[in-house]
């Protein structure tokens, strides 16, 4: 199972490609929006990978997860689907500014939306010798009103 910086890679690696194609060329535009979804999609296993959860099945399992999980950004997530599934597809219906207009500018708010959560629930990790220190047991003292 991918751990979570190898989510945050691939969606980095993903919105750097659609960023890098040329969209002078109309081959590129379905490309670049299938990109910004896989990145997308990406992010939210990201996400879901610091939490400790398993990784998503399917696409159906992971529409479910980020409806309960990720609601505030479901709407960017579920038009960057189906518009990469247009780009997949159909033979049209896909703009020659839908990676411009539509899939990045939806991509960058599931990338800062998810970087938000995830700086704002992260919990620094203790290194053992803080741990250890922590929980060390307390020395014995004396019992009030005994001799020592």
């Amino acid at each position: 199972m991918p751990r979570d910086k190898d989510h945050r890679d691939k969606a980095d690696l993903n919105a750097e490609f659609a960023d890098s194609l040329d969209l002078s060329l109309p081959v590129h535009h379905g490309w670049a929006v299938v990109a910004s979804f896989y990145a997308a999609l990406h992010y939210v296993e990201y996400y879901f990978a610091r939490r400790g959860d398993q990784q998503s099945q399917d696409h159906v399992e992971r529409n479910r997860r980020v409806i309960t999980h990720l609601r505030d950004t479901y709407k960017d997530y579920s038009f960057l689907y189906t518009l990469s599934k247009t780009a997949r597809y159909y033979c049209s219906g896909l703009g020659t500014d839908a990676y411009a207009t539509n899939a990045k500018p939806r991509l960058v708010s599931i990338r800062n939306f998810i970087d938000h959560l995830v700086t704002k629930e992260s919990v620094p990790v203790a290194s053992p010798e803080a741990i250890k220190k922590r929980f060390a047991p307390e020395p014995e003292r004396p019992t009030p009103g005994k001799p020592s």
